[in-house]
C-alpha cells in the first residue's frame, strides 16, 4: 500500500510518489526553498513543491515510456518497499539534475511531450538524469528485473496475479 512519510508523499490523483522538501534538505543537503528564485513566482515554497512535482513527473514518465507493462509498474511502485526506495533515490538524482541543468523538456523548439523538433534525440536522452536512469536499471530482487523492464513482468508466486483495483489497494 502506498503511504506518506517524512521523505515522500503519494499523490493519489497522479498515482506517483513525490519527494518532500525535508528529503532534499536532509539527504541532498539542499535548502530548496532558499535556492529557488523563480522568475515571477511570488511563493518560493510553492515553487519548490512544483519542482519536486516536475522531478517526479520526469522520472515516472521515463519509467512508463521505457517499460511496457505500465499497470504492473504502477502497482509495484506503489506497493513494493524496494521499488519505493529506488524511486525515491531516482527522484533525488532528478532534483539535483533539474537544479543544475534546468528542465530540458521545456527547451524552446522542442515539444516536451513528443520530443520533436531540433535536437530531438539529444533532448529525449537528456531529459532524465543519467544517475536516475542507472538507479532505475537495478534489478528488483522480487521480480528479477528492473522497473524499466520492457515486457510482461515476471510476477513472483506463480502465474500472473489479478492486480487489485486502485480503490482496493490505494497504490
Amino acid at each position: 500500500m502506498a503511504y506518506n512519510d517524512t521523505y515522500m508523499r503519494y499523490d493519489y490523483d497522479a498515482h506517483r510518489y513525490v519527494l518532500t522538501t525535508e528529503y532534499v534538505a536532509q539527504k541532498l543537503n539542499i535548502d530548496l526553498v532558499a535556492r529557488i528564485n523563480p522568475t515571477g513566482s511570488i511563493d518560493r515554497a510553492q515553487a519548490a513543491v512544483l519542482l519536486l512535482e516536475r522531478a517526479s513527473q520526469n522520472v515516472y514518465s521515463y519509467i512508463y515510456e521505457t517499460g511496457g507493462d505500465n499497470d504492473v509498474q504502477e502497482w509495484i511502485l506503489g506497493t513494493d518497499p524496494q521499488a519505493r526506495a529506488l524511486i525515491r533515490d531516482a527522484m533525488g538524482e532528478q532534483v539535483m539534475y533539474l537544479l543544475a541543468n534546468g528542465d530540458l523538456g521545456l527547451v524552446a523548439g522542442v515539444d516536451g511531450a513528443t520530443m520533436s523538433g531540433a535536437g530531438q534525440s539529444a533532448f529525449a536522452e537528456a531529459r532524465v538524469a543519467p544517475n536516475a536512469k542507472a538507479i532505475l536499471q537495478r534489478n528488483l530482487s522480487g521480480y528479477r528485473c528492473p522497473i524499466v523492464f520492457f515486457g510482461r513482468f515476471p510476477i513472483p508466486h506463480g502465474d500472473r496475479v489479478r492486480l487489485p483495483a486502485y480503490a482496493e489497494d490505494n497504490y
